[in-house]
């Protein structure tokens, strides 16, 4: 879940930033942002792989996201600016 990680955490800052953003300021829902992430993270593989093939890693990678125990406190602690406060996931 590299790539997961590294679209909300660290990769694609700008378009990740912006959506973040977004996302903070209520312009987003937080299942558009970590569709977001998952599509910035897997774009090298359009066209590199079938589309149906596509469909199945994206849909793994956000299945981890909502329910990797690791994965949901770094959701967390990304998209929420007090994450002691906010119960997210």
């Amino acid at each position: 879940m590299r790539g997961a990680t590294a679209a909300i955490g660290e990769n694609s800052q700008s378009e990740v930033s912006e959506a973040l953003a977004q996302l903070r300021r209520g312009e987003l829902s937080l299942d558009a942002y970590l569709d977001h992430c998952v599509e910035e993270a897997t774009s090298h593989l359009v066209g590199a792989v079938s589309p149906s093939r596509l469909q199945f890693v994206r849909q793994l990678m956000r299945d981890e996201l909502m329910s990797d125990p690791g994965l949901v406190e770094l959701v967390r602690e990304t998209t929420v600016r007090n994450p002691q406060r906010t119960n997210l996931v």
